[in-house]
């Protein structure tokens, strides 16, 4: 005999089950005893759900949450430092190898010229790349992302609710645990 899956019983309780396989699921769950009780545990679920407080978020949440990802910090008045510093280093510098050499600044500024734009095609080569290495990435990342839900949904049809969600938390555990100890070790100096 062929069993209702989790999802079917509760799309047919959520009322979002076609006609046609909502009087099929009657029919079947009034002769399916492990099918029933897959619908009371489910309906219970859904009962106690329903019956917990909404949930007030602050409206500030995600403005605080922004500063602590994302901390202000100015550093204009420096980069503008540095970046004049540099700019006076190379108009002082090619005037000094103007004078020292003999040789007229045109062919410096050639030379140079010739230089940025041979490093700007090469930086130009990098970017294109890096960025078909990050499209690609992110790809077989979805395709990750979306085996590991079908995985997971299967799992559900597999296993009862309870196993299911015993599973899922002692994998966060075990995940959360494994991150902050590294992340323990980097904050103490040590590396792993």
């Amino acid at each position: 005999m062929n069993h209702l899956r989790p999802e079917e019983i509760d799309l047919w309780l959520e009322g979002a089950a076609a006609p046609s396989a909502a009087a099929r699921m009657e029919e079947h769950l009034a002769d399916c005893a492990p099918c029933t009780a897959v619908r009371e545990d489910r309906m219970a679920f859904l009962e106690a759900a329903r019956s917990l407080p909404d949930l007030e978020v602050p409206s500030d949440l995600a403005a605080r949450i922004l500063v602590r990802v994302f901390p202000r910090k100015s550093r204009l008045p420096g980069t503008l430092f540095a970046l004049s510093g540099g700019l006076a280093l190379l108009v002082f510098g090619g005037l000094a190898y103007a004078l020292a050499t003999g040789g007229n600044l045109a062919g410096l500024l050639l030379g140079a010229g010739k230089s940025s734009l041979g490093a700007a095609r090469d930086l130009s080569l990098a970017l294109i790349k890096l960025t078909k290495l990050t499209v690609l990435s992110l790809t077989l990342l979805a395709r990750f992302a979306g085996d590991l839900m079908e995985g997971m949904g299967r799992l559900g049809s597999i296993f009862s609710p309870e196993v299911y969600a015993a599973g899922l938390l002692i994998t966060l555990a075990a995940v959360s645990a494994f991150f902050l100890g590294l992340r323990r070790k980097f904050d103490h100096g040590e590396h792993p």
